[in-house]
């Protein structure tokens, strides 16, 4: 039977998710702590592809994942957060949808 890497987080995820559920587990601060993680690894890969849009809207988009990902530990007044995270994160994400056009456009896809 072959083995891909979905099936196998999905056999090593199911039991976790499990008894984090018994235990009461909060999956926001989950969550917010593996999307920090995917957009610093993503932030680092797109470095390589130079494309200075795609790579300006990731990084705006890291900085809103950032303060979000920081409220879980310090309390940062609510403006902070409506008026920094989330236009950055719309942003960031508005600019990167524009990149990959740009890029789908280049690659003739």
């Amino acid at each position: 039977m072959k083995y891909t890497l979905g099936k196998v987080f999905l056999y090593l995820s199911l039991p976790l998710m499990i008894i984090l559920l018994i235990l009461d587990f909060d999956f926001e601060n989950l969550t917010e702590t593996v999307l920090f993680a995917v957009a610093l690894v993503g932030l680092v890969s797109l470095q390589r592809l130079s494309i200075p849009i795609l790579t300006v809207g990731w990084s705006i988009f890291t900085i809103g994942i950032t303060l979000d990902f920081v409220d879980q530990f310090i309390k940062m007044p609510d403006t902070v957060e409506l008026y920094l995270g989330e236009p950055a994160m719309i942003i960031g994400l508005a600019l990167m949808v524009y990149g990959f056009h740009k890029l789908a456009q280049n690659q003739h896809l």
